[in-house]
């Protein structure tokens, strides 16, 4: 058995946990993230290992014309008001909230660059 000294063990490598290791790595901590299953990405990787926030900030760079208003659309459209989870409020608040972490996330490209070498290697 290996003994590593870490600052933080962070359980789950799904978006929770790979967004917690990273928000600890800039704070200049060591982090351990562990994973019970030989995948990466939690529940995220179900959904073909994405996420979908509208309007976020790369989608400009890709030449994508988007907008919360078209993504409440999409989704008042697919999932509607089925009760507090999925009020109009509720579906606003994931997709603002969506733009906020992405442009987080893209601030540390070391950070990004990291865990996609990080990913391809135990693809």
């Amino acid at each position: 058995m290996r003994i590593t000294d870490v600052d933080a063990v962070v359980v789950g490598s799904g978006c929770g946990g790979l967004i917690a290791a990273t928000k600890l790595r800039e704070a200049g901590l060591d982090p351990l993230l562990i994973e019970k299953t030989e995948y990466v990405g939690g529940t995220a990787a179900w959904a073909l290992g994405g996420l979908w926030f509208p309007a976020n900030p790369l989608e400009p760079e890709a030449g994508i014309a988007d907008s919360v208003e078209d993504g409440l659309a999409y989704v008042e459209a697919a999932v509607g008001d089925q009760g507090p989870a999925t009020t109009r409020a509720r579906q606003e608040a994931y997709m603002r909230g969506g733009q906020r972490l992405i442009q987080r996330l893209t601030v540390y490209p070391q950070d990004t660059a990291t865990l996609a070498t990080f990913l391809k290697s135990n693809a």
